[in-house]
């Protein structure tokens, strides 16, 4: 070689060199062994190794890091000898690595084995949703260790679709040949503060802990929804702004937890690239405005303390334009509007002191509030600024403290309006206002006791949608697993009936008692012995819970092959489990429609006519609307009966009509203590609208007969009736130039029948 060829032993005493100058840039690196337990474990039928098994590893003490001011370095850059020197080991271990606000990317280097003799497969998770640019390069031989890497780019500021696997979170599936070692190479660039929580999942407990992880998101926002439908309500019903600032704060801080937690990418935006970057300061921003502004009200600080209220104005104000800035230069902004929303909670707070101080009542409910509220808040501003590292409070303390704070608000909110109410209730009695002042103190009363009631009517749906989707939740996973490896069993005909019989599941069927599905099953049962099928009492019982029993020529002629097939337990199991999903389904629909109708009744109930202007209004319609408000009040022992004529719509105040219905038929229904039958009628006599409200009480003695309308005259027990109902009634009766008369017998029952005339003016 030395003597024919000097140009070749150059060529490869260099190829040497060069060879033991790369072994040496890796020999620093720390090597993790994915085949054996290192929190996880590749024997999943290991009992011993179960709970490693759903534990993931930190792999922070596995990377070594290069940083990049320059923007500029590709991978090729980073493995040349000369750059590939400069990466940085032995870091110790922790939950993440930590680089706050940097205008620098990161380039992370780490090194994976695969001992043993199989292919093994893993989920590589970056914990952090608020990172603008992912790459990941990984080799294209999954054996060798070359040079050659395909790379998947993503981040926050690329579209959702860029993703490798769909997750709120950035997850890249990954893969390691027998006997094999691997060199990945991560890149990280953010605007916002650069976190790099890194975790290694075996596949299994990554899917586990993704359906809780979505069941706990989805468990959140179903309480958000809950307060802010409840609020809502009550501003509608009570024309109290400070119920819709409640609502807004509540609805901004559930679009903070959206875009902070990357849910708003998912399922928002997933086409956008820039916004998404944006959205989460943009997010903070309208929260603290709004909070802002609830506050204002909440301790009322006009009066309480006007020049810090004229501050809080403009704050307010200025917090809601912010995000333009954040458009225009959101690298340069974000770590200054992180620290200024740090700095306002030590104000917020001392105005909340204040408060205290000057001992005003709602300043405690809100200090309390707050102060969970800053320690949430407090922990994710001091991780996103890199002081603390990653713990399971400084990633959901946001959750923890914005979802005490909407709670104890709530209170505050409630407390608040039950003082005005008292206040209220003091003031009209002691200075004797005027009739309309008088009207609208009972209409308030009314809907106080309704309160309770269209909470009832609220919660139910709500809590049958929490149900049908926690239902849902675990049913799913049971029937995506089961599912290609039940396709792979059947062929085209079996396929053809097993969606027969799911589709024959949710049809429309008669609710069964225990005793009659237990016959039934037993009938079934021996349909399915005298054919010969193996286990016939346990798959007869899936079949009646299919409705699969309505059609016994279908259960002999298309059912039985399946029933045979060597699948039949899998059949049934998924078709029942495909079922459940729809049942719920459809339980969530009928749960969503009940609230819609109880929000337009106490919409339509609350409605004000400031101008006092009469208007057509359907008689039906309007009794209507009290029923539905009040149909939480209806026991099991009440029966209502509806005598309804078709007449032409009355010209008339139609909110006060509501009063009148509202005083008449509360009146009736304690007057059979929620037990008897209630008579609604509507008809016409002549030029005369006549509506009738008639119970089946105890009557009303011939002694009072004639002081029932009579101001502040009652029957009921001191603190459960005001004497203004029946008295407001007949002035708002009169209010039309129509009348109102009754007809009582003793232990028989009464009805008062209202006659509104056509031509009053």
């Amino acid at each position: 070689m030395k003597n024919g060829h000097p140009s070749l032993y150059i060529l490869f005493l260099a190829f040497c060199w060069l060879h033991l100058l790369t072994s040496s840039v890796f020999a620093a690196d720390k090597v993790l062994d994915i085949s054996i337990d290192n929190n996880i474990s590749n024997n999943i039928d290991n009992s011993r190794n179960s709970n490693a098994l759903k534990i993931p590893v930190s792999l922070t003490e596995y990377f070594a890091v290069l940083e990049d001011p320059s923007l500029k370095l590709t991978l090729a850059d980073i493995q040349r000898p000369e750059i590939a020197n400069r990466f940085k080991g032995d870091i110790p271990p922790a939950s993440d690595l930590h680089y706050g606000y940097t205008s620098s990317a990161y380039w992370l280097r780490m090194r994976l084995k695969n001992s043993s003799t199989q292919r093994l497969e893993r989920m590589l998770e970056i914990h952090y949703p608020s990172l603008s640019f992912v790459e990941l390069h990984k080799p294209l031989n999954e054996g060798s260790i070359s040079a050659k890497a395909a790379a998947i780019r993503t981040g926050v500021a690329r579209p959702f679709t860029t993703r490798p696997y769909r997750n709120r979170q950035f997850v890249f599936p990954i893969a390691l040949a027998a006997q094999s070692e691997q060199v990945f190479y991560l890149r990280i660039e953010s605007t916002n503060s650069v976190i790099i929580p890194a975790r290694l999942w075996v596949p299994e407990a990554f899917h586990e802990y993704q359906r809780n992880d979505y069941l706990n998101q989805a468990m959140y926002f179903g309480m958000v929804i809950a307060l802010t439908l409840f609020n809502l309500l009550l501003f509608l019903a009570l024309r109290d702004v400070i119920y819709l600032l409640y609502v807004i704060f509540v609805s901004c801080s559930a679009f903070v937890i959206a875009t902070h937690t990357g849910l708003a990418h998912e399922f928002l935006w997933p086409g956008a690239s820039a916004w998404p970057d944006i959205s989460t300061f943009t997010a903070y921003s309208l929260a603290v405005s709004a909070f802002i502004f609830f506050m204002r009200l909440m301790i009322n600080t006009r009066e309480l303390m006007p020049r810090t209220d004229k501050v809080l104005k403009i704050a307010g104000i200025i917090y809601l334009f912010t995000p333009i800035a954040f458009i225009i230069s959101i690298s340069s902004t974000a770590k200054l509007a992180t620290i200024i929303n740090f700095l306002w909670l030590l104000i917020v707070l001392s105005i909340g002191l204040f408060g205290i101080y000057k001992k005003q009542r709602s300043a405690y409910f809100f200090l309390a509030a707050f102060s969970l509220l800053m320690i949430g808040v407090a922990a994710v501003c001091l991780r996103t600024l890199g002081i603390l590292y990653t713990s399971t409070f400084t990633v959901n303390g946001l959750h923890f403290g914005m979802a005490a704070e909407m709670v104890l608000l709530a209170f505050a909110v409630a407390d608040r309006f039950n003082q005005i109410r008292l206040e209220k209730g003091k003031a009209e009695m002691n200075t004797l206002l005027a009739q309309n002042q008088l009207a609208q103190s009972e209409k308030m009363a009314a809907l106080g006791h309704l309160i309770a009631s269209v909470s009832h009517e609220i919660n139910t749906p709500v809590g049958a949608v929490k149900s049908s989707g926690k239902t849902i939740s675990n049913t799913l996973g049971h029937a995506l697993l089961n599912m290609p490896k039940l396709f792979q069993s059947l062929d085209a005909d079996s396929t053809s009936r097993f969606l027969a019989l799911i589709k024959g599941a949710h049809a429309p069927a008669a609710i069964l008692s225990s005793r009659e599905e237990r016959a039934i099953t037993l009938a079934v049962s021996g349909q399915l012995e005298a054919a010969g099928i193996e286990g016939a009492h346990q798959k007869a019982g899936i079949l009646v819970r299919l409705n699969a029993h309505s059609q016994m020529t279908k259960l002999n002629n298309d059912y039985l092959p399946l029933l045979r097939h060597a699948q039949a337990e899998l059949i049934l199991n998924t078709a029942n489990s495909m079922a459940t999903i729809i049942n719920s389904t459809n339980n969530i629909n009928t749960a969503v429609d009940s609230v819609a109708k109880m929000i337009l009744a106490l919409k339509s109930f609350s409605r004000v006519n400031h101008q006092a202007t009469k208007i057509e209004t359907d008689l039906r319609e309007s009794l209507e609307t009290v029923l539905t408000i009040y149909q939480g009040k209806f026991r099991h022992g009440t029966e209502l009966i509806r005598q309804y004529e078709d007449i032409a719509p009355l010209s008339c105040l139609p909110d006060e009509l509501n009063q009148i219905w509202t005083n008449l038929i509360q009146n009736a229904l304690q007057a059979m203590n929620h037990e008897g039958t209630l008579t609604l009628g509507i008809r016409r006599i002549g030029d005369e609208a006549v509506v009738s409200v008639g119970d089946t009480g105890g009557g009303i003695p011939e002694a009072i007969r004639d002081k029932i309308f009579n101001l502040f005259f009652t029957t009921k027990p001191a603190g459960q009736g005001s004497g203004l109902g029946l008295d407001i009634v007949k002035k708002i009766i009169e209010k039309h130039q129509g009348r109102v008369e009754f007809k009582s017998d003793v232990g028989i029952g009464t009805t008062f029948f209202v006659y509104l005339p056509y031509t009053a003016k």
